[in-house]
């Protein structure tokens, strides 16, 4: 008998995403989805560097619990270094791309989603909510990828940065 491979609503949202930014990826063309892609991952490990620096500052004018102005720091950085870099790329590249291009924007489109996705998990199992995510993506058949795949970089790519970068997530500091 096959075995049957059990997908959840972190898999569903995966799918939706990569696909969303495959059609991204072809409307904006190669450059501006490797450009976009670099963004991402550089918003993001700025983010896990600078995030501890903003903690103690939110903790006192917000009045949070010390981990909730984690994941707001983290979260506010994030966002605003990728959206701000990401309007940049647009408004350089926002011409008519060649078909070639748009074939492997939609190429790098892909793994922009599939990175977007790997983000969105990082910070959701670090966060301080992260109980109700744990069970979901342990069960998740592309929860595992993405985790490993976010392990790949933090061993391969963190340690030769002149900054340091600490671990989020699983096995690593939870905000």
């Amino acid at each position: 008998m096959a075995a049957t491979i059990t997908v959840n609503w972190i898999d569903w949202l995966t799918l939706a995403t990569v696909l969303v930014s495959v059609l991204r990826g072809t409307r904006y063309g190669v450059l501006a989805g490797v450009l976009d892609l670099l963004a991402l991952i550089g918003a993001f490990l700025a983010a896990s560097a600078l995030y501890a620096h903003v903690v103690a500052s939110l903790h006192k004018a917000l009045f949070l619990p010390t981990e909730w102005a984690g994941f707001l720091a983290f979260v506010v950085i994030w966002l605003a270094l990728y959206i701000a870099v990401g309007v940049l790329i647009r408004l350089m590249h926002a011409v008519k791309t060649a078909p070639v291009s748009e074939m492997l924007g939609g190429v790098m489109g892909g793994i922009r989603g599939v990175a977007l996705m790997g983000a969105f998990l990082i910070i959701a199992l670090a966060s301080p909510f992260h109980d109700g995510f744990d069970s979901d993506a342990k069960q998740s058949p592309v929860a595992g990828f993405l985790l490993r795949g976010y392990e790949s970089l933090i061993v391969n790519v963190a340690p030769s940065l002149s900054v340091h970068i600490p671990r989020i997530g699983p096995g690593g500091v939870l905000f």
